[in-house]
């Protein structure tokens, strides 16, 4: 009977904790993208395949553009998965991700690594940090580094909208009392495609980017009359401008014709 009892026991317990593990795999599968778990030992595969993602993304390559002395970096390792803060407007989200860390300039100096955070399952960068590198000799970079945060969203950059995404994307637009009021009642028509573009915006210490959908309005209808134009970012998604600006275009003056003597 004792027997039995135990063997009832056992079996229950390795129930509960198959249950658990799988309900912790479910959580770490959410948050990492293919159930990677802090501090795990990456293959050689998933290393390549982290390293192919960052060096694709196109904001990775703005950064080591403008950050690398005469654009000179090397990858120096994929860091095991750890907990990263990704933030921004109604983001606000731990994830556990492995890293690219990628040396700008000569790694023998005093400088920063950035760390490219990777969603492997996704395949998209999440988040790109920096880091300070020891002091090997007194040289101080003579910059800052900011924090990038980057949005998943539903859009792919790049992308053109037609049919209803661009109808419904333009009467967001034109409905938000804020983009009313910087178009002061003048007529606008819509200049070129509204193509999925990437938009920035600080969040705290933090610099948040997503990409979506970018409409340009414009009035004037000489190019030697001055344009006012209206840069309006819209979410498809939650029916909503994201942001939007006036700009002034500065008109093209027509050639004075040379006197002849």
């Amino acid at each position: 009977m004792r027997g039995a009892l135990s063997d009832r026991f056992l079996l229950a317990s390795l129930s509960i904790l198959l249950v658990a593990s799988l309900a912790f795999g479910y959580f770490i599968f959410e948050d990492s993208g293919i159930g990677l778990a802090f501090g795990q030992e990456l293959t050689g595969r998933q290393k390549a395949r982290a390293i192919d993602i960052a060096m694709s993304d196109l904001i990775v390559k703005q950064e080591i553009g403008s950050r690398a002395t005469n654009n000179s970096y090397h990858v120096i390792d994929v860091l095991s998965p750890s907990t990263v803060q990704v933030t921004g407007p109604d983001l606000n989200r731990n994830r556990t991700l492995p890293a690219v860390e990628i040396a700008l300039g000569d790694e023998k100096l005093k400088g920063f690594n950035m760390l490219v955070f990777v969603d492997l399952s996704g395949s998209r960068v999440a988040y790109i940090g920096y880091t300070k590198r020891p002091d090997i000799y007194d040289q101080v970079p003579q910059e800052n580094y900011t924090n990038i945060s980057i949005a998943e969203t539903s859009y792919i950059l790049g992308d053109i909208l037609t049919g209803e995404q661009r109808t419904k994307a333009i009467e967001i637009a034109v409905d938000d009392k804020t983009v009313q009021e910087k178009m002061g009642g003048r007529n606008y028509t819509v200049e070129g495609d509204v193509i999925v573009s990437n938009l920035g915006r600080y969040n705290g210490d933090n610099f948040y980017v997503g990409a979506y959908p970018f409409i340009i309005f414009t009035e004037g209808t000489s190019i030697y009359e001055p344009d006012f134009i209206v840069y309006v970012t819209v979410d498809l998604d939650k029916s909503k401008v994201l942001n939007s600006m006036v700009v002034v275009r500065t008109p093209v003056l027509p050639e004075t014709p040379r006197s002849h003597l």
